[in-house]
């Protein structure tokens, strides 16, 4: 017990609190790097699960739209968005313009044309079909940035 009291008014002297407190102040300074990586990875993680869950709503979006027009001479059309030239560019942003539009964006909804004929062709659906999937293997693509 005596001991204890000891202990207890050695650490509460002035001297002996101001050596504790550089200690304890060094590794904090010490470790801020690593408090800081680990807040911008967790930064990181959070904003992934965000996009995570918005590639799947319009993943989902996508879908339906598909099963939708299935059966339907129906194509969809990006007008000109003033995005980069580039092809691949064009087209990942046009898959993700897309995908907006179809889960209700209404801002993404204007740059889209929807194209209709009314006379039903097995084989234009076929490719309008094949676009379909390789528009939401695009949108995947696009939404995986």
């Amino acid at each position: 017990m005596n001991l204890k009291q000891d202990i207890v008014s050695y650490l509460n002297k002035p001297e002996v609190k101001m050596y504790i407190s550089k200690i304890v102040n060094g590794i904090l300074e010490k470790n801020l790097p690593i408090k800081n990586n680990y807040n911008q990875l967790n930064n990181n993680l959070n904003n992934m699960r965000l996009q995570l869950h918005t590639i799947g709503k319009l993943r989902k979006a996508a879908g339906m739209q598909i099963q939708l027009d299935k059966g339907k001479n129906i194509a969809y059309e990006v007008k000109e968005t003033g995005y980069s030239s580039n092809n691949y560019n064009n087209n990942t942003n046009n898959a993700k313009i897309l995908a907006e539009a179809f889960a209700s964006n209404s801002s993404m909804g204007n740059l889209v044309a929807r194209i209709v004929d009314d006379e039903y062709d097995e084989f234009k659906d076929n490719i309008t079909i094949n676009n379909a999937d390789r528009l939401v293997q695009e949108t995947d693509n696009a939404l995986s940035l």
